[in-house]
């Protein structure tokens, strides 16, 4: 998950870190990793950890206390949280040089957060209150570390200590040290979870012996992670977690197809289960975007929108653009002019997790030239540059990067692209298929998804009590009664509430398992611990008040015979707004999810489908295959007074949101025609784009906005795509007769509209409208 950090789980005595496989044992837990990755200085949205150092006019002779203000310390700049999340020998020295004078560099780890970022919010059970989230976070943690890939130095030589600190005392405890020139894990931690604060924190500091005025005393962080041990029953919400067969097993990390990317590709980390909403993306001849979506330097000027020109005052003052790229392809990257003194063309390869592998640059003025993508290249960085000092006019004009060893002409990017509004699901190899025939998108649906269990809807039952948990009905019958053959075979999911999928399990060994019958064998059943139910060990509860936890209600109150009394939300603990059985039997609790259940159907069924767009290769074409797109939705824009503008998305207001956080917008469209005057402003709901704005002027009351976009977070939303299989012409003959069938059903769908609009029309003007 981006910024929420990674798991390690520990199974029969050996641990599991990244991708990794193991069988089932008995006793299994795991231990949160997380660092500074998307930290923001100054800020604790992206990031809820903080670090300080002292400042190189540091006067401070003892070691700062987590509470202490000072001048003499502060949080640290951004280049320094940049470099604390990778072990690459990237950082920045921490030194004071004054007689006396501790370097020291304090790590506060946000407990409460790093919680919150892996669970999500529903595991404060309700509770909003920080001292209660402390509280709930102590009975979760079994231990925690602080890790740290330090060196230090002084006057005493190389030497590094690391200290934790207790909050009931309010002193800095530990023995832990390093005397290593180069980089070493240091590690210190505890089982007393009386050492989180009670803002709930964790705080460690690193410092080395004081200086004595002449050699300075000196700190070191290349790396710095928290990890906490949570308890085995609190569940992985936000871990790729799969159960897979023996076959599939065998095959990881073994099998090509089963190794690095490909393995995660296949089983990616979603909420609960998403179905594949697909997209497809053609590039053009040209791969490198217009000139205004490059990176420029200062003092440049984009001449119309082909040609840069830098005004540069030194060397290396370059626009660039980064480019996806295949590992080991030839590439051609050429420009049609490239002039003054210096000036050249280059490429910068840059492997997946962003690290420099190496460039290659052409000579001076010279306009094109090829190159090969070593074999850990994951995106191009091309540039327009210059390499001599002085001041220099820099100009390049109509830049072009295309796949393949032979120069192309210039031509501008294009690109096509398939958006389907629709969802895709498969298990097993038994998948939905999108297809288009005559040219229509079809879907043979193999699956009917996600069918809400409702039970104001679907009747509801109640079976035996088991210890610890009860076993109830809910039967979305006659729904599947033609759709589902009468076997419990496990062509069927059911998610819980709270994303959980439930073990298919007729046996019922324990809560959170289900089967599912036809009506004369029960439908469906499914067990609930008594936990999340609320209802007691002994007591039976009536259909009614099952149907009362199926609508996201549990007890909060009974009486001595075990009959509820009250009830409060699953969601976030609040009490009903009416406390009777009649009210939480036929109302859902506000942000309740009901249960869900997809299943496979005994007879596949065609469905028309919504597709946007289309796709158009020519020779050796780059085709991105992705996820995650929503098509055409409708907007809600709200006007701001302090910009005298309308806005979509804006986190200001939260009725313009999208349903969705933005990765990317598409289009906006008034009234099903793409509007152009909108901007983006960046910030706020959406972490890339945000928000949209026009001006009161050109924004139309009385028009509908749509808007296409791709989506930020896809686990909340889909899966990845694993095959797709591409039919094309390859004669100019097929291409030929493909147009022309193509023309003739255009021109024929044309002519049906043309008379349906002439028929309206005359009814309207019959009508005097």
């Amino acid at each position: 998950m981006p910024n929420k950090g990674t798991t390690k789980i520990t199974a029969g005595g050996s641990s599991y870190d990244g991708v990794a496989k193991f069988t089932g044992q008995s006793t299994i837990s795991y231990t949160i990793k997380q660092d500074y990755r998307g930290k923001l200085a100054g800020s604790t949205v992206e990031n809820g950890h903080i670090a300080r150092r002292t400042w190189s006019h540091s006067t401070l002779t003892t070691l700062v206390k987590p509470t202490e203000t000072s001048s003499s310390i502060g949080e640290v700049e951004q280049q320094r949280y940049a470099d604390y999340i990778s072990l690459d020998g990237k950082y920045s020295p921490t030194s004071v040089n004054f007689d006396g004078g501790i370097a020291q560099e304090m790590h506060s780890f946000d407990v409460i957060r790093a919680l919150q970022d892996k669970f999500g919010i529903q595991i404060w059970k309700g509770k909003t209150a920080l001292a209660d989230k402390v509280a709930i976070a102590k009975q979760l943690i079994v231990d925690y570390a602080a890790v740290l890939y330090a060196n230090g130095s002084s006057l005493q030589g190389n030497k590094l200590y690391v200290k934790r600190w207790i909050p009931s005392t309010s002193t800095w405890f530990g023995s832990t040290t390093t005397t290593e020139s180069n980089f070493t894990k240091v590690q210190t931690g505890s089982t007393n979870v009386q050492e989180i604060d009670s803002n709930g924190f964790i705080h460690v500091i690193a410092y080395a012996d004081a200086s004595d005025g002449t050699k300075p005393s000196v700190v070191n962080i290349d790396y710095a992670m928290l990890e906490l041990k949570v308890k085995a029953d609190v569940p992985m919400l936000e871990d790729a977690l799969y159960e897979v067969d023996q076959a599939t097993y065998n095959k990881i990390n073994i099998d090509p197809d089963f190794t690095g990317q490909k393995l995660m590709d296949k089983f990616p980390y979603v909420e609960g289960v998403q179905h594949l909403n697909p997209i497809l993306i053609a590039e053009g001849a040209n791969l490198a975007p217009n000139l205004t979506e490059w990176t420029h330097p200062t003092n440049s000027e984009l001449i119309e929108t082909d040609t840069i020109e830098i005004y540069s005052s030194g060397t290396y003052q370059q626009s660039l653009t980064n480019i996806p790229a295949l590992p080991n392809m030839e590439y051609a990257y050429t420009v049609e002019e490239v002039s003054g003194n210096g000036a050249f063309i280059g490429v910068n390869f840059v492997d997946d997790k962003g690290a420099f592998i190496s460039q290659i640059n052409a000579g001076n003025n010279i306009k094109e030239f090829k190159f090969t993508t070593p074999s850990t290249c994951k995106v191009i960085q091309i540039k327009c540059s210059g390499r001599e000092t002085g001041e220099n006019t820099l100009r390049f004009r109509k830049p072009m990067l295309n796949i393949g060893s032979t120069p192309k002409p210039f031509v501008p990017r294009i690109l096509s692209y398939l958006y389907p509004n629709t969802f895709l699901s498969g298990y097993n190899g038994v998948n939905d298929v999108l297809f288009k025939e005559d040219r229509q998108w079809k879907v043979l649906r193999k699956w009917e998804r996600d069918v809400l269990l409702d039970p104001t809807k679907f009747p509801t039952g109640v079976y035996p009590n088991y210890s610890g948990y009860k076993r109830f009905g809910i039967n979305p019958q006659p729904l599947i009664n033609g759709g589902y053959m009468n076997v419990n075979d496990g062509r069927f999911c059911v998610v819980k509430y709270d994303g959980r999928i439930l073990q298919n399990n007729s046996g019922y060994t324990s809560a959170d398992q289900t089967s599912l019958q036809q009506s004369s064998d029960g439908g469906l059943k499914l067990t609930v611990a008594n936990v999340d139910s609320g209802f007691g060990e002994t007591y039976t509860p009536s259909t009614d008040e099952v149907s009362a936890y199926f609508n996201g209600w549990k007890v909060k109150n009974a009486d001595a015979n075990g009959k509820p009394t009250a009830w409060v939300s699953l969601v976030d603990g609040q009490d009903a707004p009416t406390q009777t059985l009649a009210y939480v039997r036929a109302n859902r609790a506000a942000g309740y999810t009901p249960y869900k259940l997809t299943y496979q159907l005994v007879t596949p069924k065609m469905e028309i489908v919504q597709v946007e767009g289309d796709l158009v290769v020519d020779e050796l074409t780059k085709v991105t295959v992705d996820s995650g797109v929503v098509v055409r939705e409708k907007a809600n824009p709200v006007y701001d007074s302090n910009y005298s503008s309308y806005s979509i998305n804006a986190d200001v207001f939260a009725e313009s949101r999208l349903k969705y956080k933005s990765k990317l917008y598409i289009g906006i469209y008034k009234n099903g025609i793409e509007d152009k005057k909108w901007n983006i402003v960046g910030g706020g709901w959406g972490t890339i784009n945000s928000r949209l704005r026009i001006s009161k002027d050109e924004f139309d009351p009385k028009a509908e906005y749509t808007v296409t976009y791709l989506v930020l977070d896809k686990h909340l939303f889909t899966t990845n795509t694993t095959d797709v299989k591409v039919l094309y012409n390859q004669s100019v003959r097929s291409t030929t007769d493909a147009l022309t069938v193509g023309k003739s059903a255009n021109t024929t769908s044309i002519s049906i509209l043309q008379n349906l609009m002439t028929d309206v029309l005359a009814r309207l003007k019959a009508n005097s409208l």
